[in-house]
């Protein structure tokens, strides 16, 4: 796979990339992942999105991941959502995020934190809740806070609590 140009991966049909495996896609080029299309991106098995490298998610366009849905979500590795900007992650749609779990939300930066947009928040399981740091707290915005729901308040740990603000807790 490493031999595949942009315009050789173009011509592939969404639905052959249910039979793509982790270490072929790691074999792709830079060249080749900056033009990912969302449907390819959106029919990929699961597995693969574990195995990626976070070189391999900076070079992916933010339209790539458009059409992840929650299981292809929940196998990104806390290292490789470190290296994901804020506009990869906020163009996931909201769906995909119930797919994040409590040690993933724990590895987001301070950048993705402060980009939470509501209803990508609201989607997150109360589990994921419980990954959340109070350093992240500090940067999520109130108007972020006002889609969730009393559980997702609860399962925030107390140190998470014990840093919101008067505005966010106003939010809630």
């Amino acid at each position: 796979f490493k031999a595949i140009t942009p315009g050789q991966w173009d011509a592939m049909p969404p639905g052959a990339m249910g039979d793509l495996g982790a270490s072929q896609f790691r074999a792709l080029s830079d060249e080749v992942l900056e033009g990912f299309k969302p449907d390819k991106m959106g029919a990929m098995l699961p597995a693969v999105f574990g195995g990626l490298k976070p070189k391999q998610i900076d070079a992916l366009g933010k339209k790539a991941f458009s059409l992840i849905g929650p299981a292809q979500s929940a196998e990104f590795t806390p290292k490789a959502l470190k290296t994901m900007s804020p506009q990869q992650f906020n163009f996931m749609p909201k769906e995909a995020f119930a797919g994040f779990d409590a040690k993933q939300i724990k590895s987001l930066p301070p950048a993705i934190m402060g980009s939470f947009k509501a209803d990508k928040l609201g989607a997150l399981t109360n589990a994921a809740f419980a990954g959340f740091t109070a350093k992240q707290i500090d940067v999520i915005r109130p108007s972020a806070l006002k889609a969730i729901k009393p559980a997702q308040v609860n399962a925030f740990p107390l140190k998470a609590i014990k840093s919101l603000t008067g505005p966010q807790l106003k939010a809630i």
